[in-house]
């Protein structure tokens, strides 16, 4: 719900509370690939780094995953590049 915030700040707290569910939070990868269109890096970085590590569950994720590594620079890109590849290879 916070992800969906008018607040940056909210937004990103939400994300990096997020992040450290791991494979647990396999059931929300609709909506954590919903939140890959925040505007702020700080929010979209965290989900990133948790959908690769959800694994192949995340897989629905992928497209929006390689739109980020294509056209994004940096941290993001890089995290974007790890997560395709942790959901890919197991």
């Amino acid at each position: 719900v916070l992800l969906g915030s008018e607040e940056p700040e909210l937004r990103r707290l939400a994300a990096t509370n997020l992040a450290t569910l791991g494979e647990s939070a396999a059931d929300l990868v609709p909506r954590l690939t919903l939140a890959l269109d925040d505007s702020d890096e700080e929010v979209v970085r965290p989900i990133v780094q948790l959908l690769g590590d959800i694994g192949p569950a995340a897989s629905g994720a992928l497209p929006k995953l390689q739109q980020i590594a294509f056209e994004k620079e940096g941290d993001v890109k890089q995290a974007a590049t790890q997560a395709m590849k942790k959901i890919e290879a197991r």
